[in-house]
């Protein structure tokens, strides 16, 4: 078949005559198009040629002599004087205003400016021809750039006043767009700031009718450059300009093009904070205005997103603001009833300002609570759309909470639900419980922890290890929050740990769970440990699961968890079993092998330590390793929550206790029970290498007989 290839020069040929040159009049009368869909046709006919470098209309893969033959093709038509031909006809003709745009703007402003974005090029005009003005300036830089440049200082030396013609004004208008639309390829030849100062600034006081064009197309190119190129000292002069476009009296269609402009001029990664403070309060009044006037719900969902993007970048700063935005949202929230996705914003925005102020404001607690009831209340219908959205916020309401209020104890109904329904929100919910253990252990556990424990053990049979490993954290939690309380609460599913324990078919991250879980009972209260192995009963269950206890630890990857394990390990030394006296040397080597990992020299003194214990001062990073809890929390805030959680880590046995100084106290005590002779058999028993590494930690009273 005859490639496609071959008809590129025919098509473009056919495109421009009718688009751009004789054919012209054949599709326009006057200067309106009349076959719009034929013109869009063929002008994304021709973008598709110049931006494609597999040409294939047929959907057949092309080799790479018809990609040579393709761009030769391309290179052909598009000459120097034919690009400059079509950049005159695409800004003097296609990028003027037309009479039923003006008309489509005094009828509905707002959907009028909302209309810009999204697949409109492909059954637009005026937005397509853009696109391919776009594709042609990054492709052929060097022809179109001197071309814009042209027209730009034509501009720049053309003064509007308030009598010029509508002429003038719709050629400036596209002049600017085209400006605008290829700003990345112009900074090096146009002075931005020069332009804004001498000449942009000033188009923007003009008032007239005929003027909202300008003033609409000026404020839009200015958002253009402050994205390219555009000096720190000049932004708040943008700033200014903006809201002096934002206010009421201003056309709607501008002030919503303002509002993108404000933002996307904020939107720099040297932001400054401190220039922007005189705007904060002004620009939240004006931008709330705008919000209560639009009619759409799109529109009102992006002022939204423009007024949650201002907190963010402001989060230091936005505390004197707080309570403006504090009688606004409720405000939102009632008229927003039938919008759920203007409501999933308002979340967002609150979520926003709990996280800026780490802390919630007595002002805004009245309406946060009910909004997470509402969000994630499986009984109301628009948790569909708010539960995500909702899962998020409470989470940060309870760690930003310094104390546990009736209300936050009241939304727990909430909890359980959501992860009876479904798994899709488990991370979620299962660090929401967390944070509320950290927040009022004993409060929380006592009222909701059984629940809590059925709920979660009857979902483990159905789940992947990453789940079980999740609710295994849990677990570990409550064992670490309170410690002789919750061991109580999990006793109906110990036993089902310890026998998965003793299976041993578990994927290695599930058995250390199970076998960190197993090791906080031992060392919270050994009578609880013996009675889980009777209730199992298995012949040997001590001895089966010190086995697997020996063969896993050198495979857990986590020095916590290592270190945890090896505490509990020593802590059997002095139980008097048989057991454990068969596996001494073993017992002994696997903690030998922890300590020559945990231990490190000190910084200071050069002393060997462990290096896992905390000091009062510590402060934590995101590591992981940290932390005897699962967390999702970014420190990036020194939240309630983690100074909680620094406290619960200062307490756990893995962060408070040195192995070395336990070993050393659990040998002296066996030493006591089973009498010197006993105890030099014993340790004559463990291989002389092993027992020379101890040596490196501790004392053991034992003379090793030199290895030959």
């Amino acid at each position: 078949g005859v490639s496609s290839i071959e008809f590129i020069p025919t098509i473009l040929e056919f495109s421009f005559n009718y688009v751009f040159n004789e054919g012209t009049n054949m599709i326009f009368e006057g200067n309106v198009v009349q076959f719009t869909n034929f013109a869009i046709h063929c002008i994304n006919l021709m973008k598709r040629i110049l931006s494609n470098n597999a040409y294939s209309f047929s959907g057949k893969i092309t080799t790479s002599t018809d990609i040579s033959q393709a761009t030769k093709a391309k290179m052909d038509f598009f000459t120097p004087e034919r690009i400059n031909y079509i950049c005159e006809k695409i800004i003097t003709h296609y990028f003027l205003l037309t009479q039923s745009e003006l008309d489509a703007w005094d009828e509905d402003p707002e959907s009028y400016a909302s209309d810009e974005g999204g697949d409109s090029w492909k059954y637009e005009l005026k937005p397509c021809t853009e696109t391919f003005f776009v594709t042609l300036f990054n492709q052929f830089r060097e022809h179109v750039i001197p071309e814009v440049v042209r027209y730009v200082q034509k501009a720049q030396v053309t003064t509007l006043t308030e009598d010029s013609d509508l002429k003038d004004i719709l050629l400036k208008d596209a002049i600017y767009n085209a400006a605008g639309l290829g700003a990345y390829n112009l900074f090096g030849e146009v002075d931005f700031d020069q332009w804004f100062t001498s000449q942009l600034l000033d188009e923007l006081k003009i008032k007239n009718n005929n003027f909202r064009i300008i003033r609409k197309r000026v404020i839009w190119l200015i958002g253009q450059l402050t994205g390219v190129k555009f000096a720190q000292s000049l932004r708040p002069q943008v700033y200014a300009a903006c809201l002096e476009l934002l206010k009421p009296e201003e056309d709607i269609s501008i002030r919503l093009t303002a509002s993108k402009t404000l933002m996307s001029t904020m939107d720099d990664f040297e932001f400054n904070p401190e220039a922007f403070l005189e705007f904060l309060e002004p620009s939240f009044f004006l931008l709330f205005s705008l919000l209560k006037e639009a009619r759409e719900c799109e529109t009102k969902m992006n002022v939204l997103n423009i007024m949650s993007f201002i907190v963010d970048k402001m989060s230091n700063n936005i505390y004197t603001q707080m309570n403006n935005l504090i009688e606004y949202l409720p405000l939102l929230w009632e008229e927003s009833v039938d919008h759920n996705m203007l409501r999933c914003a308002i979340i967002s925005t609150l979520l926003q300002i709990v996280k800026a102020l780490c802390d919630i404001p007595a002002k805004l607690a009245p309406f946060l609570y009910p909004v997470i009831s509402i969000s994630t209340n499986l009984k109301d219908p628009s948790h569909v759309y708010l539960m995500e959205e909702g899962l998020e916020l409470w989470l940060s309401v309870i760690e930003n909470s310094s104390t546990m209020t009736p209300e936050l104890m009241q939304l727990c109904d909430n909890v359980l639900p959501i992860i009876e329904l479904s798994s899709e929100n488990l991370r979620t919910v299962l660090y929401i419980i967390q944070s509320y253990l950290l927040l009022s252990p004993q409060i929380y556990l006592e009222r909701h922890g059984t629940n809590v424990v059925n709920v979660c053990a009857s979902l483990l049979s159905d789940m992947r290890p990453e789940g079980i490993c999740m609710i295994m954290k849990l677990f570990e939690a409550f064992l670490c929050a309170k410690p002789e309380f919750a061991i109580e609460l999990l006793k109906p599913v110990l036993p089902d740990v310890f026998k998965n324990i003793i299976e041993n078919k578990e994927y290695s991250l599930v058995m250390t769970m199970y076998l960190s879980i197993m090791a906080r009972v031992l060392l919270i209260n050994q009578g609880v440990f013996s009675e889980i192995l009777q209730t199992i009963q298995q012949p040997q269950a001590l001895a089966n699961i010190l086995d697997i206890w020996i063969t896993k630890l050198p495979l857990v990857a986590q020095t916590d968890k290592k270190k945890l394990l090896s505490l509990a390990l020593t802590s059997l030394i002095t139980a008097q079993n048989d057991a454990i006296f068969e596996r001494f040397g073993y017992i002994i080597l696997k903690i030998c092998e922890t300590l020559n990992d945990i231990m490190k020299d000190d910084d200071d003194t050069g002393i060997l330590t462990d290096s896992l214990v905390f000091s009062e001062t510590m402060d934590f990073d995101n590591n992981s390793e940290m932390w005897p809890l699962a967390t999702n929390v970014e420190f990036e805030y020194k939240t309630h929550h983690y100074e909680r959680c620094r406290q619960l880590a200062m307490e756990d046995p893995v962060h408070k206790i040195a192995l070395k100084d336990y070993l050393q106290c659990q040998i002296i005590a066996l030493k006591n029970q089973i009498g010197n002779e006993r105890y030099q058999n014993l340790m004559m028993s463990i291989d002389p290498s092993v027992l020379s590494n101890l040596t490196d930690f501790i004392d053991i009273g034992v003379t090793i007989q030199a290895t030959s």
